[in-house]
């Protein structure tokens, strides 16, 4: 069974996908267009109905007496019997109509003839089941005309004579009803079947059916429930667009068969009354009873069967929007998993099978209690991941839940995101019911994000938990490698796995990792684990399996088999590599044997047979060396599979051996000059694909590329030389080597001449197709559909299933991996070995084809046409300068600085987007550099630069940046920066002085206030400015907020301790104003320091200002009081009861509450809060009035809390405040109430 794709029964959608999504369409785009032109199908110029009816049905119509039954045998009859009925003529009476003889109509049009639409074809059939002489009235052109003429000259005359007018009038309260229009004197145009016969009969029945209603009042109930049913007809052109539905069809052919016998009957009494309309209504009105019944009972069972079809088409495409909405959000990278899988079931299951008889394994499979966790330990090449696949199939035999997952690229697969997305999509797949609820989840979650749920690892966690813990049947995972994830989402892994065990779900996992004690220390407890150590009779299999596909005479097998087997010692990649070294000699005959098995070193000697097969290969030519190291390279750090076609690229892109290549046409040329795939097949496996790619290429195993990171070919034979070398310590100069080559590549003429596509705008696609349309199940679809979102990446348009190949369009092979990946080896590289700062400014030029093609395919790794990822930045705002800033090293910005330009290649904010984004990678070299530019001084030696720049203390850096574990940029390389900048601003800092003063302290930017008083110890002018008493606040911000205050305040309302010190503790600093400082709220900076509640700010504004702790602010609130109100569900209580103890003991705060007013006291606040430790705290040792919270009944002397007081929700925690009051009480009071 496939894991990876789902097998035809699950594959949901329908089974005519295509037909059922035009005719939805259709319907719906009826509903929303004020206007249309109307199609041949549209029979009912006489009844015209609003397309928005059209889809009405009515649920009150009766199936009628049985003969209408037995006449509409779409349902009530054999087929065999339908087909004969429905093949009769008609012979009912026609009020002595001319006898004839039954001609049967043996020439049916054809059901499926596509050259008809459905209700001509019905009224074609219909019109075959008269016979010759009925035909004939039926088209007596003479007779029609005469009747209509009647009919049209009533109508121009008086009103009141009109037939038509009246019955008009008489049906107009149930038209109006249903919104319809009439347009009833038209006869037929002509007698050509496709407008004159269907659409003639239907009018011309309308135009009569009125016309009785004129002449017979009491004809109007059944009239209107005639006209009432005609738009049916209409709706089959709409749902049966695309097929030919036997059972709509037949119901179809029947009423057409009433609307004929009510013609017919007209017609020939028409003609028996001697061309008089009025007798002939009068001897038509006894037969209409019975004509329309029978009409309306054919009529309403079409109606019930189009509803049906109609319920069916909306089913299939919710079906495919939810389908759609998977492939687009959690499909994109299933086919590197579907291809590894598919290797690797080339195997010998006899070398695994050993696992399923093992007690382990089968406790860890049956039991449901614990065990929940089984992990197979095993050596680097031990052939843990081929165990993987076959536990994985092993299990899927069972039509289990099941979801494998192989972590073997670290820059992708690796990814938290991508196996979360992986396991929910396989998820999906094996348990198809969960479909609509993923549907109902990302419509729920995508409003209330920025981003698309399925793109945050945050909610995908939060999803398969809550769908994992809900599942009635065992779910098994199976994850392969975790030891190449890096810890990050290895132990978010381990962490969702220990809480579905805590929650008792019925949840399976089973992991292959390498022994590593760190790893199994973060497993989640009570793990099984299974060590897969060297055995001969696994070795034996594998060999075995290996030998045979090699071309050796089948006399020599046994003996490869055993000698294989015998120095593997356990290691499967050795054996596989073994015998693709032995393939090369073509073995012939024993002495050829001997040699070739004598020069095989053990399987401890892994690098050494690396480096045989790599000589072997080369044949000591040079070139071929070159080609295959850098091949093998190349693949060591590509971020993904590499095609054939993009390898050989990627090898002559900067030709190893020869001249460079100066067009794509050139390129491809070298690049299919040599067989490269041959050269590098023993170190590679190749994964076919199941989209009709290009089979892609990854190297044989991790042992091969730790290998290549760490010392080239040359050395492999020699293990001493390989072991002096540091381990991955090669990887930057093969990053820099594939950098170069993508760069190289994207520069050449037709990567910025040719135009990726006209098909999408810089901003994330728009969804199209039948996600556009909106959610056509909910009512309030308007209002609930998320909006296209601006971030990464998952829009549904009606491109779902399609790619694009750059190389079709003029790009070349290489262009889809240059383009997407060239900025991540950009981010990789080591300062010595960075990019040529002028290609980078014709690769990145401001608004070219050329960066706006790679910007568009690095948003498409998978060449999808609807954007996949967001760009980190507005396209209008990128040029070199941004690029760099957000992708290179910070010595590629000096770089571009070096050269000689001017702003006019750069976009107009280029330096402050620049700045934004070196800022956020903690590149600060770079960003003195710009600074001290001249052609970026003036713009940046600004109070504006200072503004943004602050912030920066308060956020923590990017992971991966260079500051180290402190939450702070590094002061020492700011201080520079400051101090330049500073010395550029006197005149603005007289004026904006205090406010950069006060947002440094909130900030807690330590280093620049240090620099800015410096600056003011020469200049008192600036000093004065610095230091006043007065809040000047930056131009434009309007009324103080509540934490507003001056620099100690504000910096005690952030709780930044070291600013606090360093504000009041420095001496001559002069901020005496500001320690005194009442904002106009009345907060103190007492009151600020309450707010962060930080002990060590209370005791340095206590040594300072022991006073202030006393005051109140405007609304009387003490710093105590403030202290305690934010403490009373505190979940750091100790914390709080050690700030209030200092308060008291040191502040000399005063805790009584004789000067509060009722209720508000920090007793009363603690008491509703419920912080039990604190009562008793602010009663012993604040001496707090108890009364103010607890009274006593004087009747029964038991104790209560007083009104006001007993807030708290939990009954059981107002027991427990009460009771530790009573503890507190006066010995008098008694407490028998209480126990």
């Amino acid at each position: 069974m496939d894991l990876f794709r789902p097998s035809s029964s699950q594959s949901g959608s329908s089974l005519r996908p295509t037909r059922r999504r035009d005719r939805f369409v259709a319907i719906f785009s009826r509903s929303r267009s004020p206007s249309r032109t109307p199609s041949h199908a549209e029979h009912s110029n006489a009844a015209a109905f609003a397309a928005n009816q059209a889809i009405q049905v009515s649920e009150s119509s009766s199936l009628g007496s049985q003969d209408s039954k037995l006449r509409a045998g779409a349902i009530t009859q054999s087929p065999n019997e339908k087909n004969s009925n429905s093949e009769q003529p008609l012979t009912k009476d026609t009020d002595d109509a001319p006898a004839a003889p039954q001609v049967i109509v043996t020439e049916v049009p054809d059901l499926h003839d596509e050259n008809l639409d459905l209700p001509t074809s019905a009224y074609e059939k219909a019109l075959s089941s008269l016979d010759d002489s009925q035909r004939q009235k039926i088209k007596n052109e003479e007779t029609i005309r005469d009747l209509f003429e009647q009919l049209n000259r009533a109508d121009k005359g008086h009103s009141e004579r009109s037939l038509l007018r009246r019955g008009l009038s008489a049906v107009k309260p149930y038209l109006e009803r249903m919104n319809a229009t009439i347009d009833f004197i038209s006869p037929f145009a002509s007698m050509e079947p496709a407008v004159g016969s269907a659409l003639g009969l239907v009018k011309g029945a309308a135009s009569i059916a009125i016309a009785v209603c004129g002449r017979f009042d009491d004809m109007t109930k059944d009239i209107a429930g005639f006209l009432e049913r005609i738009p049916a007809i209409d709706r089959c052109s709409d749902v049966a667009r695309d097929g030919r539905l036997p059972e709509i069809h037949q119901a179809l052919v029947d009423m057409y068969k009433d609307l004929l016998l009510f013609y017919l009957k007209t017609v020939v009494l028409f003609e028996k009354a001697q061309f008089a309309l009025h007798v002939a209504l009068d001897a038509l009105k006894p037969t209409i009873a019975e004509i329309v019944s029978s009409f309306k009972t054919h009529a309403d069972l079409l109606s019930k069967l189009l509803e049906a079809e109609s319920f069916a088409s909306i089913q299939e495409i919710k079906d495919e929007q939810v389908e759609a909405l998977i492939r687009e959000t959690l499909d994109r990278n299933r086919e590197n998993q579907w291809s590894y899988h598919n290797e690797l079931r080339r195997r010998a299951d006899a070398a695994c099978d050993w696992i399923t008889s093992d007690d382990s394994f089968s406790y860890w499979m049956l039991n449901a209690r614990d065990s929940n966790l089984l992990a197979l330990f095993g050596d680097m090449g031990c052939g843990k991941t081929t165990m993987a696949a076959f536990v994985a199939d092993t299990l899927a035999q069972g039509d289990r839940p099941l979801c494998a997952y192989y972590c073997k690229d670290e820059h992708e697969a690796a990814k938290l995101g991508n196996i979360y997305r992986s396991i929910l999509l396989q998820f999906l797949r094996r348990k198809p019911i969960l479909k609509q609820r993923f549907w109902n989840w990302h419509k729920r979650t995508s409003p209330l994000m920025s981003i698309d749920p399925t793109q945050s690892d945050e909610k995908l966690r939060e999803f398969l938990f809550e769908i994992i813990s809900s599942s009635k049947e065992a779910v098994f995972i199976v994850l392969d490698a975790l030891d190449e994830c890096k810890p990050y989402p290895r132990k978010q892994l381990f962490s969702l796995f220990g809480d579905l065990f805590q929650n008792h779900a019925r949840l399976k996992v089973f992991v292959s990792l390498r022994y590593d004690e760190e790893i199994e220390a973060e497993l989640p407890i009570g793990v099984t684990k299974i060590e897969l150590r060297p055995e001969r009779k696994r070795d034996r299999a594998i060999a075995a399996y290996l030998v045979a596909e090699m071309n050796l005479p089948t006399e020599f097998q046994p003996r490869v088999v055993e000698e294989l087997a015998a120095k593997s010692h356990g290691s499967a990649i050795w054996l596989r590599i073994a015998v693709e070294y032995m393939a090369g000699f073509h073995i012939k005959n024993e002495r050829g044997l001997e040699m070739t098995l004598e020069r095989l070193p053990s399987s401890r000697g892994l690098t050494e047979l690396y480096g045989k097969l790599f000589d072997r290969i080369c044949e000591d030519d040079l070139d071929r060396a070159t080609l295959l190291q850098r091949a093998l390279e190349t693949l060591a750090v590509a971020c993904r599979p590499l095609s054939q076609e993009e390898l050989a690229y990627a090898v002559f892109v900067i030709n190893p051996v020869g001249e460079d290549a100066t067009t794509l046409a050139d390129l491809d040329e070298l690049a299919n000059s040599v067989d490269l795939l041959s050269m590098v097949r023993p170190f590679v496996s190749v994964f076919s694909s199941q989209t009709g790619r290009s089979p892609r290429l990854r190297l044989v195993h991790l042992s091969l590329k730790d290998l290549l990171l760490t010392s080239p070919p040359s050395e492999w034979c020699f293990a001493k030389a390989v072991a002096k070398r540091k381990k991955g310590g090669r990887a930057e100069e093969l990053e820099a080597g594939l950098l170069h080559s993508c760069i190289k590549y994207l520069l050449f003429d037709e990567c910025g001449e040719n135009r990726l596509s006209l098909e999408w705008t810089d901003d994330t696609d728009q969804a199209g197709g039948l996600l556009s349309m909106g959610d056509v199940f909910d009512d309030e679809a308007e209002d609930t559909i998320p909006k296209t979102p601006t971030s990464a990446t998952t829009t549904v348009s009606r491109r779902t299933s399609d790619i694009f190949d750059p190389a079709e369009l003029g790009f070349g092979h290489f262009f889809a991996y240059a383009g997407a990946f060239w900025t991540h080896h950009f981010s990789s590289v080591s300062r010595a070995r960075r990019a040529d700062p002028r290609q980078l400014t014709v690769l990145c030029q401001k608004g070219s084809q050329r960066m706006e093609n790679w910007v568009q395919q690095w948003r498409r790794p998978n060449c999808s046409h609807i954007s996949e990822l967001e760009f980190p930045e507005y396209m209008s705002n990128l040029d070199p300068l941004v690029i760099t800033a957000l992708f290179g090293p910070a010595d590629s910005v000096t770089d571009l600085l070096s050269l000689d330009f001017d702003e006019s290649v750069l976009t107009e904010d280029s330096v402050w987007t620049t700045i934004k984004h070196l800022i956020r990678r903690g590149h600060i070299t770079a960003i003195r550099n710009l600074v001290h530019d001249k052609r970026f001084q003036k713009t940046l030696c600004s109070c504006k630069f200072l503004y943004q720049v602050l912030p920066v203390w308060i956020l923590r850096p990017v992971t991966g940046t260079d500051w180290g574990s402190s939450q702070t940029p590094r002061d020492p390389e700011w201080e520079g920066i400051f101090e330049f900048v500073i010395s550029q601003l006197r005149e603005d800092l007289l004026e904006v002085g205090n406010d950069l003063l006060r947002r440094a302290a909130s900030c807690g930017c330590l280093v620049f206030i240090r620099k800015l008083f410096e600056a003011a110890q020469t200049d008192p002018e600036l000093h004065r400015a610095i230091v006043t008493p007065e809040v000047k606040q930056k131009i434009g911000k309007g009324r103080e907020s509540l934490g507003s205050h001056q620099s100690i305040g504000q910096a005690a309302y952030e709780g930044r301790t070291d600013i606090v010190r360093f504000l009041c503790d420095t001496p001559g600093l002069g901020l005496e104003s500001h320690l005194y400082y009442v904002n106009e709220h009345g907060h103190t900076v007492f009151h600020q320091a309450a707010r962060s509640r930080q002990a060590d700010v209370f005791r340095i504004l206590l040594r300072h200002w022991p006073e202030g702790v006393h005051i109140r602010d405007k609304v009387c609130d003490t710093p105590l009081n403030l202290v305690v109100f934010t403490t009373g569900s505190s979940m750091t209580e100790d914390r709080d009861i050690m700030l209030v103890r200092l308060l008291i003991h040191e502040g000399k705060a005063d805790a009584t509450g004789r000067f509060e007013n009722p209720g508000f006291s920090p007793l009363c606040m603690v008491a509703r809060g419920g912080c039990i430790k604190l009562l008793r705290v602010l009663v012993v040792e604040g001496s707090a009035d108890i009364w103010q919270v607890v009274n006593v009944d004087q009747k029964t002397g038991r104790p209560f809390l007083i009104p006001g007081m007993d807030t708290l929700e939990d009954a059981g925690k107002r027991d427990q405040v009460l009771k530790e009051l009573c503890s507190l009480l006066p010995l008098a009071v008694s407490m028998e109430y209480l126990i």
